[in-house]
């Protein structure tokens, strides 16, 4: 209801004399309150009291010019959050109006202009100067004129060419650079834990650039959303998805009765007992993971070992490089190719396709070298009749959970079919080893938080971190530099690519641990296959890959599975220094390299 003239001023003073009469605080208290209300409302209650709409300026004949275009950095990525805006470049006065670049790298920018500028501006009378502004980046002003113009429209719609912004070494370039050199040098001498390492450098790259960023745009390196976004899901999600499959099957008693059947087939040598546990240990590290296969073949290896009275690093130390080489035939046998295969694209067939051939190699080369550097000790070796070892294995090697491990075996293969067809299906492989997990806990119904405490956070953790450095090293422009220099040394060869990804990805990866080389060394290697011909085949990846596996064999800290085998020995009595891990890995290295070296070289 609306009130009008007289009788909304009768209420109005009948209110104020009723409160003005009445001397309880509360009324005086409601009735401020409530007259507040209605000044507020006065508007709403009056008619006419409406806001009338804006006055529209009188149609002069303008006319909307349209510019589209994309922004992206030397490597051809699109850079997202780039400022375009407009500056002079004719007489003519033109609005100020600005736009971000997207995700993708494009933009849109709208300019209000009269019709006669704009028909200039088609017919070449006038120009647009637009300048592109990004933190670590040389600024651009980009001078727009026909001749530019790729396409246009009777809606003046201008497609701009493709800008591309260079890096800009400043002081964010050089404290991002250091900060990277210093974890990896804390994890090569191990002072601090890997995971620390990488997650106080991730967490000290992004307090920098929140703060210092405040008070100049160089310094803004990476922003939460950004470090989420450098984070790559898909790799974490698999190997979250495999670590709970494998933590699943650990309570089977599987892996003691494949200990049990090595020992069988052994019948009586101790080197064809060494033979058939590194066969066990490569492909079931090709199947799961090599640090899992590891930690579970371990205890069984030394225990065998000491009751046929040899050293037990004699078989360690061969089933730990074997869990490297088996890691490297597939995409989750370990985390340099899921890391490698998941950036790249590349499919489960597809590595038992490339790099398959090449472990089998590598396995025999390991063995032939094996038997040479220790053949003496295993003809002095006692014969396996222990009677009370078998009794003991016998007792380990029981079945526990049959029922979990049909079940497991079902999911399992299940995985492996959907692994190989996953490709022609566009079925990620994340979605794979996280539907397996998942399909396996709604069926067996375990303990969950039994179950989730077998995820190996802490590594998942190392991932995150490094990921968001290697984010910051992006966007800084050290690894465009690196690619571009190895760019130049390839040239147009590919062979020369092959070679300058090989070589220093095995070297580094003895130097540091081979996870946090191949996240670095991935962006150079998408450089290199997308400019190197022949490099759109996919080898330049093959290359990391065998670089980082088998470069893992060279030293005690070249892989995680070499530190969790080392580890467990050590507490066993039997401790793996750092130089007799070098002198029996290095040479198995090397040799294995060259043998992927040639491999690679035939397919290029």
């Amino acid at each position: 209801m609306i009130w009008k003239g007289a009788e909304l001023r009768n209420r109005i003073r009948k209110t104020v004399v009723w409160i003005g009469d009445n001397r309880n605080p509360a009324v005086w208290v409601g009735g401020g309150l409530a007259l507040l209300l209605f000044v507020l409302l006065l508007p709403a209650l009056v008619p006419g009291s409406e806001e009338e709409p804006p006055l529209e300026p009188p149609d002069t004949g303008g006319q909307t010019v349209t510019l589209l275009g994309q922004v992206t950095d030397s490597q051809g990525n699109p850079l997202a959050e780039t400022e375009i805006r407009l500056c002079a470049a004719s007489e003519a006065e033109l609005p100020s109006p600005a736009a971000e670049t997207q995700a993708d790298g494009w933009y849109r920018l709208e300019i209000a202009v009269p019709t006669e500028m704009a028909t200039k501006l088609i017919e070449g009378g006038e120009q647009i100067c637009l300048a592109l502004e990004r933190p670590n980046f040389k600024p651009v002003a980009l001078v727009l004129s026909t001749e530019s113009w790729v396409a246009f429209d009777e809606d003046f719609h201008i497609l701009v060419p493709n800008t591309v912004l260079e890096h800009r070494v400043g002081a964010a370039f050089w404290f991002v650079t250091l900060v990277f050199v210093l974890t990896m040098s804390l994890i090569a001498v191990d002072r601090l834990h890997k995971t620390v390492a990488a997650l106080a450098g991730a967490a000290l790259i992004l307090m920098v650039s929140q703060v210092a960023g405040l008070f100049d745009a160089a310094w803004r390196i990476l922003d939460f959303e950004g470090a989420v976004h450098a984070i790559d899901f898909e790799v974490i999600f698999l190997l979250m998805g495999m670590m709970i499959f494998v933590g699943m099957m650990e309570g089977t008693g599987l892996f003691q009765w494949m200990a049990l059947v090595a020992y069988k087939v052994a019948r009586g040598s101790p080197w064809r007992l060494t033979v058939v546990l590194v066969i066990i240990t490569a492909v079931a590290s090709a199947l799961l993971d090599n640090v899992t296969t590891v930690l579970l073949m371990t205890p069984i290896t030394i225990e065998i070992a000491l009751k046929i009275g040899i050293n037990p690093l004699m078989i360690l130390l061969p089933e730990v490089l074997a869990s490297n080489l088996g890691g490297a035939a597939t995409l989750v046998g370990s985390p340099p190719t899921i890391l490698i295969g998941t950036q790249a694209g590349l499919g489960f067939g597809d590595f038992l396709l490339n790099t398959g051939p090449v472990v089998v190699v590598a396995l025999v080369i390991l063995l032939v070298y094996t038997r040479w550097r220790h053949g003496d000790e295993y003809q002095t070796a006692k014969e396996l009749d222990s009677a009370a070892l078998m009794r003991r294995l016998e007792e380990d090697a029981r079945i526990t959970d049959p029922e979990l491990l049909r079940r497991s075996l079902v999911v399992g293969a299940g995985m492996i079919a959907l692994f190989l067809v996953g490709p022609q299906l566009e079925v990620m492989p994340a979605l794979i080893g996280l539907s397996g997990a998942a399909a396996l806990l709604i069926w067996v119904r375990p303990d969950v938080e039994r179950m989730v405490s077998q995820v190996d956070w802490t590594t998942l953790l190392f991932f995150m971190a490094l990921f968001i450095q290697v984010g910051a090293l992006e966007e800084v422009g050290l690894i465009a530099l690196v690619a571009e220099f190895v760019g130049n040394l390839a040239g147009s060869s590919i062979v020369a690519a092959i070679l300058l990804t090989l070589w220093p990805a095995m070297i580094m990866s003895a130097i540091i641990d081979n996870v946090p080389f191949a996240a670095a060394m991935l962006p150079v290697a998408r450089h290199l296959t997308a400019t190197v011909p022949g490099g759109e085949s996919g080898i330049i990846y093959w290359a990391l890959v065998f670089g980082a596996c088998f470069g893992g064999n060279a030293t005690l800290i070249g892989a995680s599975a070499n530190l969790v085998a080392a580890g467990i020995a050590d507490r066993a009595g039997f401790p793996v220094t750092y130089a007799r891990f070098l002198k029996f890995g290095a040479p198995v290295a090397l040799a294995t390299t060259a043998i992927a070296m040639l491999w690679l070289l035939i397919l290029a």
